[in-house]
């Protein structure tokens, strides 16, 4: 019952940005960025409480309370340097190196009532470089092409421990093992854009990327080619198409690749997998763009033969063990919808709309689903003032396929605003109402998972969102003034999404 709530979660996130940008001259631009999100340490703590009966052909087998605290600190600091050099009309060089630091620290306490007792502590690690240098120059009115050269070198440490006590004899078992994997890996890239006529332009391109992951004291190898394609057409100044084909990759997280078997609850395990291959994802899809970008419209298709999924299966002891394998079938179909309309009487209208169908097949068994996202946004303008007021719809509580079901995470809200300058236009102030609605809303996040002999659901509520205020404040310090910046290419590898239900 949701008076009594049988979980208490705590998230605490906080990010840090500093930057610079200097000058040489007019064709030399050196820039740094320091990202950091600590607070000084993010932070979160889980604490659960279970109560679980377990049944046999409608028979009750036994009944029993099953307890989890689990405590969590993260650091990542990210520095990056780059380099752009202009030195003609023609040609352009993009150079940018970028070092990350990453460690998290757990703790997880558990307790199954009349059984035993048991604490899970553990550390990871990971630390890697990345440096690319890009290449551009321009052939002819109708011709470019562009050269790339990127360096990557990743380490995971992972160290972990646990203590078990049995709640009947007080007598205690001990396991530790630490883990470390390293990666070095190189990408070749060019590719060469046409332009055919005033109708027609195009861009081909490919690299190719090697990666040489060693596990202990086992050596991987992987190479990895991956196409790019564009065709575009402009009918006329109403309609223009784009045609488009990416291929991307993806290497396995430290929660994928860690090997060791971490207690869910009593009923469920959970592994990582270090020997899994790096991803592959095709993307195709063409966009349709109308009446200037007033109306786009953008059917999609992506596929990959050996994506990252969570799957697993009961054992003999009806213990289920999750684990990660590289699935055999990845496809997603869908179509995305973009509108935006701004009318002379001061109203603007924009709206977001995605619907999609997954599938995923792999050891464990074939999932599919549909599911559909968007927002729209109403804003009336005061013009003399530029004052707005606005309402705002978003549904993004939809469905992500995984190897056995579906996560579902973010929010739904309706959301009421206002947002008027102050002082000159050099501050303005927006404040916020989440509107007590259901109407079209799903307050319930969670997962699913199902497979021969089990099921599995999790919902968590965050009605919380109902009725709460939003304040933002924006002061602008220079007076009229324009500050150029340099756009940056930022190449991060994450572990994690960021927190909240947001």
């Amino acid at each position: 019952i949701w008076r009594v709530p049988n979980a208490l979660i705590l998230e605490k996130y906080a990010d840090y940005t500093l930057g610079f940008d200097y000058r040489i001259n007019p064709k030399h631009i050196i820039s740094f960025e320091s990202n950091i999100a600590a607070l000084p340490l993010s932070s979160s703590e889980e604490n659960i409480e279970y109560q679980t009966s377990v049944y046999s052909n409608g028979t009750l087998l036994e009944k029993y309370s099953f307890t989890s605290l689990n405590k969590n600190r993260s650091a990542n600091i990210l520095n990056s340097i780059f380099y752009i050099a202009e030195f003609n009309e023609r040609t352009k060089l993009n150079v940018n190196f970028t070092h990350s630091i990453y460690s998290e620290d757990y703790r997880i306490v558990s307790a199954q009532e009349g059984y035993y007792d048991r604490e899970e502590v553990g550390v990871n690690k990971k630390q890697y470089t990345r440096g690319y240098a890009e290449l551009d120059h321009i052939l002819s009115k109708k011709t470019s092409v562009q050269f790339g050269y990127g360096n990557t070198w990743r380490e995971l440490e992972n160290t972990y421990s646990f203590t078990t006590t049995d709640a009947s004899n007080g007598t205690t078992s001990d396991y530790a093992s630490d883990f470390r994997l390293t990666d070095m890996r190189h990408k070749l890239y060019s590719n060469f854009s046409w332009k055919l006529g005033k109708k027609w332009s195009t861009r081909i391109g490919i690299a190719a990327e090697s990666s040489a992951p060693r596990v202990d004291e086992t050596r991987l190898n992987y190479l990895i080619f991956q196409p790019l394609f564009d065709l575009r057409y402009v009918a006329n100044k109403n309609a223009n198409f784009m045609l488009k084909y990416r291929t991307t990759s993806e290497y396995p997280t430290i929660e994928e690749t860690n090997p060791f078997v971490s207690l869910v609850n009593p009923r469920v395990t959970s592994r990582g997998n270090p020997f899994l291959r790096p991803s592959t994802n095709h993307q195709f899809s063409i966009r349709m763009n109308f009446w200037q970008g007033m109306l786009a419209i953008e059917p999609y298709s992506h596929y990959s033969n050996n994506t990252v999924v969570n799957v697993g299966e009961l054992d003999s002891n009806n213990i289920f063990n999750f684990r990660y394998e590289n699935a055999s079938l990845y496809q997603r179909n869908g179509a995305k919808l973009n509108f935006s309309k701004f009318f002379k009487v001061g109203i603007i209208v924009q709206a977001n709309l995605e619907a999609y169908h997954s599938k995923i097949v792999s050891t464990s068994r074939t999932n599919s689903l549909f599911d559909w996202r968007g927002d729209v946004v109403l804003i009336y303008m005061f013009m003399k003032t530029e004052t707005m007021l606005g309402l705002k719809y978003q549904r993004q509580q939809s469905k992500n396929i995984s190897g056995l079901g579906y996560n579902k995470g973010d929010v739904d809200f309706w959301l009421l605003f206002y947002k008027r300058p102050l002082f000159k236009k050099r501050a303005s102030i927006m404040v916020g109402y989440f509107l007590p609605l259901d109407f079209a809303t799903n307050y319930n996040q969670g997962f699913r998972a199902e497979t021969t002999g089990i099921s599995m659901q999790t919902n968590n509520d965050v009605s919380l969102v109902k009725n709460m205020f939003l304040v933002e404040l924006s002061f602008r310090l220079s007076k009229g003034k324009s500050i150029k910046t340099t756009e940056k290419d930022h190449l991060q590898e994450k572990e994690e999404g960021g927190g909240g239900i947001f």
